[in-house]
């Protein structure tokens, strides 16, 4: 989602560091971020944004544009990204350990376990990672654990989920952040023949603290929101209908530096129709709610058509996306809602050797959200959300080719935002990002170890800083190496990016030089995942 060549790119992610990320200039309202388990997490927004669960805990992530997500309210987005269900082959347990180490002093470890089968599951999870001091960045950590639990009673299923989190970083500048949260879900699910409803009850609470540098004086964040779901819906052959109803009462305070105190209660309702043969997937929804921080109503309907043959896909979609901004905002700004409109198509074709895919986006957005480039989700907080008073239209092409050549695999990948110029933040991201990548793929001894090296070629464009009056930053253009080993399901990665080793500037302003803030350089890590089952 952020690795070049594809719509969110960000430099890469350091641990205890949280950028926005962008999709076609909408910091907010263009991706949809889910954990697949209904916990409310990053709410009320961010919540605790550089410290979520690992990838190596889903079997896969799914990015779906224009799709209807679970939700669908006010912190929907334009496209979804959510992890794929876990499948319990046989009720057998299934667990994950993962570690990570590299350059700069990162070192990171998870254990995730999980057993279940149509009467139930449960799921655990533990997460921690650290970091040195690198470049501009001084030291930092995070941590996360969960445990989940699921039992199904005839037609019914109830569930419970709690999760805690935790981070701390810094800058060699001087400024200081830490934050730490947890959120819990209580859940219900009837299923009848023809009839199934849900209920869901959430609470996530998180606290941030800063100081020092630009961060000074001391700034305290209390953030916390209660969120009440419900939906019913009927089944008839290809058919289906519903209804659903979400409450949400949402509060934060900030003492301190930059003190305010806000809060959101908001009310939304929608109703859905959905077809589904085995070539045609239709799907309809309108909402319509209100939001308390911002103090105003809002329709958003969202209709899409899916059409599949074979091993190739068609899907097009128009959808309606509100975002309200009531907290942490800019000084003198009043609590607003983003409106945009956007129209979207999507299409996959392939065989077995090579497939293709395009996406593409086209909106105008109302009152849009600004947020600045730093990379401390308390920086970005404590300046606040703007409001940019101009209307914001924006078009954004996703291409992806993969091709297999006996044992070679080559992959290309591009993305391209067409946008307005903006009379109050400057072009802070890349126009157009691209990545090549050439792998050669074999087994050793006897077909025990599965290797794949690989070779990449990222660019991504010019973009400017982000400050008043902007600095050009030129293109760039890095290489890489990627080393894969894998003995069944335990698998080594080593990658190694940047391996030019040339220090590129950044788009934030480096308090110390006055500059454009420098990068890391090469950078090379280490993965290594394990799956066990039974």
């Amino acid at each position: 989602m952020s690795e070049p060549g594809r719509a969110g790119w960000t430099p890469p992610l350091e641990i205890g560091i949280a950028r926005p990320l962008p999709l076609g200039g909408l910091v907010r309202g263009g991706w949809s971020l889910g954990e697949g388990d209904g916990t409310a997490e990053g709410l009320p927004f961010p919540g605790l944004f550089a410290s979520r669960r690992a990838l190596a805990a889903y079997d896969s992530l799914t990015i779906s544009p224009g799709i209807i997500s679970p939700h669908s309210d006010l912190r929907d987005g334009l496209t979804q990204v959510e992890p794929a269900p876990l499948v319990y082959p046989g009720g057998k347990p299934r667990s994950v350990f993962g570690a990570g180490l590299g350059d700069f002093g990162v070192n990171e470890s998870l254990l995730s376990a999980d057993r279940g089968d149509a009467r139930g599951h449960v799921h655990i999870e533990v997460r921690d990672g650290n970091r040195a001091a690198a470049g501009p960045y001084g030291l930092a950590a995070r941590h996360l654990w969960s445990v989940g639990l699921a039992k199904g009673f005839g037609a019914n299923e109830f569930s419970i989920i709690f999760r805690q989190t935790g981070l701390a970083a810094e800058m060699l500048a001087g400024e200081h952040q830490s934050g730490r949260g947890a959120s819990g879900v209580l859940g219900w699910q009837w299923k009848g023949s023809a009839w199934s409803s849900s209920a869901r009850l959430s609470r996530q609470w998180d606290e941030h603290e800063s100081y020092g540098g630009t961060l000074d004086p001391l700034s305290h964040r209390d953030a916390q929101d209660v969120r009440a779901f419900g939906t019913l819906e009927h089944a008839s052959g290809e058919q289906r209908f519903g209804a659903g109803v979400d409450w949400s009462r949402s509060r934060v305070v900030r003492s301190g530096g930059d003190a305010f105190e806000a809060t959101s209660e908001d009310a939304w309702v929608k109703a859905w129709w959905n077809r589904q043969t085995a070539r045609r997937h239709d799907e309809v929804e309108v909402g319509w709610g209100h939001s308390g921080g911002s103090d105003e109503y809002g329709a958003a309907p969202r209709a899409r058509v899916e059409w599949t043959l074979d091993r190739s896909r068609l899907s097009v979609w128009g959808a309606r996306v509100l975002t309200p901004a009531w907290a942490d905002l800019a000084p003198g700004q009043r609590p607003f809602l983003q409106s945009t409109w956007a129209l979207g198509a999507d299409a996959q074709a392939g065989s077995n050797t090579s497939n293709a895919s395009l996406s593409l986006i086209a909106g105008r957005t109302q009152d849009r959200i600004l947020l600045a480039r730093l990379p401390l989700e308390e920086e970005w907080l404590r300046e606040g959300q703007g409001r940019d008073p101009d209307p914001w239209e924006f078009g954004v092409v996703v291409a992806r080719v993969r091709r297999t050549m006996g044992r070679w695999l080559a992959i290309g990948e591009g993305s391209a935002t067409i946008r307005d110029d903006s009379s109050v933040q400057a072009r802070v991201d890349p126009a157009l990002t691209g990545r090549l990548e050439a792998d050669y793929l074999f087994k050793a001894f006897k077909g025990d170890l599965a290797v794949r090296v690989g070779a990449q070629l990222d660019g991504i464009g010019p973009r400017q800083t982000d400050e008043a009056v902007p600095q050009d930053l030129s293109a760039i253009t890095t290489f890489g190496m990627t080393l894969g080993l894998a003995i069944s399901e335990f698998v080594v990665t080593i990658r190694a990016r940047d391996l030019e080793n040339r220090i590129y500037e950044d788009v934030w302003i480096d308090p110390t030089t006055g500059r454009p803030a420098r990068g890391l350089g090469r950078e090379i890590m280490m993965s290594v995942a394990c799956k066990i089952f039974n």
